[in-house]
């Protein structure tokens, strides 16, 4: 399924992309763990959730076309957070609650961070949910080539009603649904006067100097299967 714009909803018949190669990962993260990174103009949004008595997130990164302020992050902080807490938890299970909006500063390492919580609250589907790591996958695409040019969002609350018979997959509608609900989080970006990006911080296993953006254009739930976080694990 592929979204562009807030267009037609279609249904991606190409295969699956393979994730990321995770080889140089555990490295990556020993190695400058604590070296700032900056990435200019730009902020992360975390959409900060607890499911099971554990903190677990969805990132988002939005580059602003000038220098911001404060005021800037407090804005794009208050459409997020309306957006998480009308699409995302009415699709969510009551097992997981929206805690709050994150928004940091990215372009130094002494950065504004401000945060909403006004729509928080547990999702709104009341059937029990699943474990924390068992998610979908939904798809980033920029218009460019390359594994560095796109991203992942792994949804959280998958509720047991959203599963299909064979329970490697999600129904489609959920698919559509989540796909749908993520698609809008660039279109609300872009609706406060940000530009949604993906952000790449390495390039060839080699960490880059500063963080590089490219335009968050399309998004894809490329098919209906169910993936996992180990990360997310209690």
């Amino acid at each position: 399924m592929a979204l562009d714009g807030g267009g037609a909803v279609v249904r991606d018949k190409s295969p699956r992309p393979a994730p990321p190669h995770s080889g140089p990962a555990p490295q990556r993260r020993l190695e400058n763990a604590m070296v700032f990174q900056p990435v200019p103009n730009t902020v992360e949004i975390q959409a900060r959730y607890s499911q099971n008595a554990q903190p677990i997130q969805m990132t988002f990164h939005a580059e602003f076309l000038a220098p911001y302020v404060e005021a800037d992050l407090i804005a794009l902080a208050n459409t997020m957070d309306f957006l998480f807490g009308t699409t995302f938890l009415p699709i969510q299970t009551l097992d997981c609650s929206y805690v709050q909006t994150a928004v940091r500063g990215l372009n130094s390492i002494n950065d504004f961070e401000v945060f909403d919580a006004s729509n928080a609250g547990p999702g709104g589907l009341a059937i029990a949910g699943y474990p924390n790591q068992v998610t979908l996958a939904v798809s980033r695409r920029s218009r460019f080539t390359g594994r560095s040019s796109r991203g992942r969002v792994y949804w959280i609350g998958l509720a047991q009603d959203q599963l299909d018979t064979n329970e490697n997959f999600v129904l489609p509608g959920t698919s559509t649904a989540v796909g749908s609900a993520v698609n809008g989080i660039a279109l609300g970006i872009s609706g406060a006067g940000w530009v949604p990006v993906i952000v790449s911080r390495w390039s060839e296993g080699v960490k880059r100097p500063a963080g590089v953006t490219f335009p968050w254009v399309t998004t894809v739930v490329t098919d209906d299967r169910v993936d996992s976080r180990r990360d997310r694990m209690p």
